[in-house]
């Protein structure tokens, strides 16, 4: 967590696993957030997903959830 003027940067880890034709696949990764604060609660400015993963294996596709 960073505070940066109006700005506050921070982070959250994720694990997403999904199961297609009897295959689990495994994605971990990182968000980054700039949040604003808006009175009493805070709005998402910016938000990255970064995988890190350097390959996404021989499953040909992969699924967006945003």
């Amino acid at each position: 967590t960073a505070v940066d003027g109006p700005k506050i940067s921070v982070t959250a880890n994720f694990l997403v696993q999904r199961s297609r034709m009897d295959r689990i696949s495994t994605f971990v990764g990182q968000y980054r957030y700039q949040l604003i604060r808006a009175g009493t609660t805070f709005k998402i400015a910016e938000r990255k997903a970064f995988l890190a993963q350097d390959t996404l294996h021989d499953q040909g596709t992969m699924s967006i959830i945003l």
